[in-house]
């Protein structure tokens, strides 16, 4: 636990030295937060090179050892994150206030990655949670079909059906 201890530290103090660029200042102290936070939480970093990895990735993958639960720090700027931030869910996970993705964002999130794992997770999810904003969910996903030039409403619709012949 103290090396983990050492190792955000570290990792902070470095981030903390950069923060001199204005352009990356907003950045580099939200990651810098990630790792405050995962200590705090006594989250295990699943990386070996924190920093690399979320440069690369706009991710940081981290393990409640206890309960095993994965936890995904995501790091993300656009109007869209923006807003599923604030449609985030609060929970209580050892007396810590964490927030969660929506019902529907989660659902966006699984669609984008497109992995068959995510598709039949999303199936899983629409099982079980009939009621859900299919409107919200198909309007971001109709953004992103123009933006990144992939049919992920497609998709959606795709697994949609797929339900709904069950």
């Amino acid at each position: 636990a103290a090396q983990k201890s050492t190792e955000a530290k570290t990792v902070y103090n470095q981030y903390q030295q950069k923060v001199n660029v204005a352009k990356e200042s907003q950045d580099l102290n939200v990651k810098a937060s990630a790792f405050i936070e995962a200590e705090q939480l006594k989250l295990k970093m699943l990386v070996d090179d924190p920093t690399s990895f979320i440069d690369e990735n706009m991710v940081l993958p981290v393990l409640e050892e206890e309960s095993g639960i994965k936890v995904d720090f995501i790091f993300s700027f656009t109007p869209y994150e923006k807003q599923a931030i604030q449609r985030a869910k609060e929970i209580i996970i050892k007396d810590k206030k964490v927030k969660i993705a929506s019902l529907e964002d989660l659902i966006i999130h699984k669609i984008f990655a497109g992995r068959p794992r995510d598709l039949e997770d999303v199936k899983n999810i629409l099982l079980k949670n009939k009621s859900f904003d299919k409107e919200y969910t198909l309007k971001w996903l109709k953004q992103f079909d123009v933006s990144m030039e992939v049919d992920f409403s497609k998709r959606f619709i795709e697994v949609l059906n797929s339900i709904n012949k069950k």
